[in-house]
């Protein structure tokens, strides 16, 4: 699972979703980003995703600009 947290913490809700139902990197960048946005109100959101192709794609892509929008991440992976 990937922490997604705000640089605001003025609230410590959480939240937790899987991002990647559908295997498809669009719809999975659409909902990193809306997440990012949900982020910045809830104060965390857990993010739950497969190790699949679209999805370390789409991680890839939108991870490093939600960062710079001052975003922090931490990566607990899970065992089968």
């Amino acid at each position: 699972a990937i922490r997604l947290y705000s640089s605001n913490l003025d609230s410590l809700k959480s939240v937790a979703t899987i991002i990647d139902q559908v295997d498809d990197r669009e719809i999975i960048e659409k909902t990193l980003w809306d997440l990012g946005a949900i982020a910045g109100q809830s104060g965390s959101i857990v993010i739950f995703a497969q190790p699949r192709i679209n999805t370390l794609l789409a991680l890839e892509e939108v991870l490093p600009r939600l960062e710079r929008r001052g975003h922090q991440f931490t990566s607990h992976p899970t065992k089968k």
